[in-house]
Order: structure tokens, then sequence, then C-alpha cells
């Protein structure tokens, strides 16, 4: 289908099977599940990594979390995003936004660790302390 053909491209629908069942947005990384389904590398790992060892399409158990390239659809998707570069702007600036909010939840987990950690750091100090004075062992 071309513009060409009398129809533009831009009115042509993106492909379902381009899109991950997970986000619903257009793959640059398909790969297979064995549940048979084909996911966005980055939201299926992610989905495995949240403890899941569930299909996010059927909710069964999967025997392994292995996942295979699905580079046939891969290039199929580049060869589609090819024609439609109006495409490729907001799925740059949604990964952007991704890698943000990914970075800044990495390091408000690095501060709350180091927080946590600071805290023993001075509830072993208050135990040292308190067996310390003269009320707590006996000899005041």
């Amino acid at each position: 289908m071309t513009e060409e053909d009398g129809l533009p491209l831009s009115s042509v629908p993106v492909p379902k099977s381009f899109c991950c069942p997970i986000t619903h947005e257009l793959m640059s990384d398909p790969v297979a599940a064995v549940d048979g389904n084909v996911y966005e590398r980055d939201s299926i790992e992610r989905w495995f990594r949240a403890g899941n060892q569930t299909s996010p399409m059927t909710g069964l158990p999967l025997p392994t979390l292995a996942v295979t390239a699905e580079m046939a659809l891969r290039r199929a998707i580049e060869e589609y995003m090819g024609m439609r570069p109006e495409l490729v702007r907001p799925e740059a600036e949604r990964r952007t936004y991704q890698e943000a909010a990914e970075s800044l939840q990495a390091e408000l987990l690095q501060k709350q660790a180091r927080r946590a950690g600071a805290l023993v750091g001075v509830k072993a100090k208050l135990l040292d302390f308190s067996t310390r004075l003269p009320y707590a062992t006996g000899t005041g």
C-alpha cells in the first residue's frame, strides 16, 4: 500500500502483530516466549524481573522464562517504520521518558538503601551507648 494506490500510509493502522500485548506499543525488539506470544523484550523481561513466572496473556505457568528473538518480525517492523517516519519520534520520546523514570527509580532505591544502612548504624551506636550508661549496667 502506498500513496500511489490512493490511500495515504498515515491512514493505515499499525498492525496489531507489531504491538506488544503488554504495553500495546510498537515493538522494536520483538521476542517470542514459550506461550507462543510475541512481546517487546524490555516488557517481558520486566514482567519476569517482577517475579512473574506466568504468561501475561493467559496467566498460565511458563515452563521456562527463555525468549527467542523474532528477527523476521523485527525486520518487518523496521521496514514499516521506514514508511511511517511520523511513528518513529513518539517511540523515541517514550523510550527517553521510560529511561528517565527507570533512572530516577534506581536512584530513589539507592537512597533508600543508604538511609536504611545509616539507620542500622545509628541503632547499633545507640545500643552500644545505652550499655555504657550507669543505670543500664546497674552501677549507679
